[in-house]
């Protein structure tokens, strides 16, 4: 059943099947050295007190740059609470 399924799906993308999801990776393009370096800085901007979205970001870009690693897409969460008071009845 695997064999047939994993020939199915090398059919159709014209690429045999690794079972495994793509990486993001651009390959080529890393120096491991600069990358621990650039993921470190990432991680001490994001763990500081008091995070600086800004200097997030652009250690962020920085990492994903020396990593070679696509940058993941940006997601915003907005939340409208229902209510501002609570209201109790006597």
């Amino acid at each position: 059943m695997r064999q047939e399924l994993d020939k199915a799906l090398s059919s159709q993308t014209g690429k045999p099947s690794t079972g495994r999801p793509p990486t993001g990776l651009q390959t080529g393009r890393i120096d491991f050295l600069a990358c621990q370096r650039a993921r470190r800085n990432f991680e001490i901007a994001a763990n500081a007190t008091r995070p600086s979205m800004a200097a997030v970001g652009v250690r962020g870009s920085a990492m994903y740059g020396a990593c070679g690693m696509k940058a993941p897409p940006q997601v915003t969460i907005i939340h409208h609470p229902l209510a501002t008071h609570v209201f109790r009845r006597p």
